[in-house]
């Protein structure tokens, strides 16, 4: 029982840790502009940290086992002299309670595509601020359903589409308590093995 309660509060311990520095360092990184004229989405990466006022969102994938929360896929989306063009595809987690804001720009997204709007995101845009994680494989073939709906072949979709979720970011205090409590756990977990190990001498 006790060497159970001593692994379970020293991987606890690393795990929160691990979790909450990851999260403080992320915050503490400058946020690239995926919007940014520079920004070239096939150069980034896991872990960092974005943000953007997304103005065009195509549809809605795939759903968590919870239903609180489902990605959404918005575009890359480059002007040129003859039109628009998407590039790129990305994934976005939406929680439930910003469900109706985000179908309400898909809604103006296909208006706008189809002609039938001459303002992009004419309700306003959503700014969002976060980090990338990589997509699972469960993600990648919704995604993948999806696009070929749209007729994209394999070829197509293996260039277009980055193999990123953006999340939203933490707030600073659930980072700072995550490693705090991380601390805690494994310095008692630390503790109850050289309490055992004196003990047995």
């Amino acid at each position: 029982m006790k060497f159970r309660l001593m692994a379970v509060l020293i991987i606890g311990g690393i795990a929160l840790t691990l979790f909450g520095g990851r999260g403080i360092f992320v915050m503490m990184t400058p946020a690239v502009d995926l919007y940014a004229e520079d920004c070239n989405w096939e150069n980034l990466h896991a872990n960092q940290r974005v943000e953007t006022n997304i103005d065009f969102v195509l549809d809605h994938f795939y759903a968590f086992k919870d239903d609180a929360s489902e990605l959404y896929m918005f575009p890359d989306l480059k002007f040129y002299d003859d039109g628009a063009q998407i590039e790129h595809y990305m994934a976005v987690v939406v929680s439930q309670s910003d469900y109706e804001q985000f179908d309400r720009l898909v809604e103006d997204s296909w208006a706008w595509w189809d002609g039938e709007s001459d303002t992009l995101a004419a309700g306003g845009t959503i700014p969002r601020s976060g980090y990338l994680r990589k997509m699972n494989k469960d993600e990648r073939e919704e995604l993948t359903k999806i696009l070929k709906d749209y007729d994209y072949t394999d070829e197509m979709i293996e260039k277009v589409v980055v193999p990123y979720v953006f999340m939203k970011s933490q707030t600073p205090i659930s980072n700072i308590i995550s490693l705090a409590g991380g601390l805690l756990m494994l310095v008692a977990g630390i503790a109850f093995l050289v309490f055992g190990i004196i003990r047995r001498k």
